[in-house]
């Protein structure tokens, strides 16, 4: 139990230094594949696709699907975790913290934990 605990926290105070970091642009994410960072935007659509394989919540940031800059990916499994989304989140300006990975050549951040995107 104590592991667990640990691990998790671990997890949370190993993303906070990023929040702290010179956000990146989400226009300029793609020149950051593979780096962890802070990229930064407003949500211009979100969408839940509860009957796909994992249930993954995309949060596009500042133009919608399918002309999206950058999307932050929350699957199914961790998205009680932060909350009503759609809510919460929702036309916000935002700061996500991770890894940037590129999907279909767009690039976009998957987020396991709350700690890990702010309202800004």
């Amino acid at each position: 139990m104590v592991k667990i605990g640990f691990v998790c926290f671990a997890l949370i105070a190993g993303s906070l230094p990023l929040l702290a970091q010179q956000p990146i642009s989400a226009e300029d994410a793609q020149q950051h594949i593979g780096e962890k960072a802070n990229i930064c935007g407003t949500v211009a659509s979100i969408h839940w696709a509860k009957n796909t394989h994992g249930q993954p919540t995309f949060l596009d940031i500042d133009k919608s699907y399918p002309n999206e800059v950058f999307t932050i990916v929350i699957w199914g499994e961790d998205r009680v975790k932060f909350g009503n989304i759609e809510e919460k989140y929702a036309h916000e300006h935002v700061c996500a913290s991770g890894e940037i990975t590129s999907y279909r050549g767009k690039p976009e951040m998957v987020l396991h934990v709350p700690a890990t995107l702010a309202v800004r």
